[in-house]
């Protein structure tokens, strides 16, 4: 991280992550897109 050429991306995505992180906590945690994936040898 700390050698990025750019910074402010670095503490963009720092502070994004933060976010993600505090609703997470506030609300919980899902994975959506593990849903939705069939189990094995039920298509076809």
């Amino acid at each position: 991280v700390a050698s990025c050429p750019d910074q402010a991306l670095v503490a963009a995505a720092a502070a994004a992550w933060d976010s993600a992180v505090e609703k997470g906590e506030a609300h919980g945690y899902r994975n959506a897109q593990a849903t939705v994936i069939a189990p094995t040898g039920t298509i076809g």
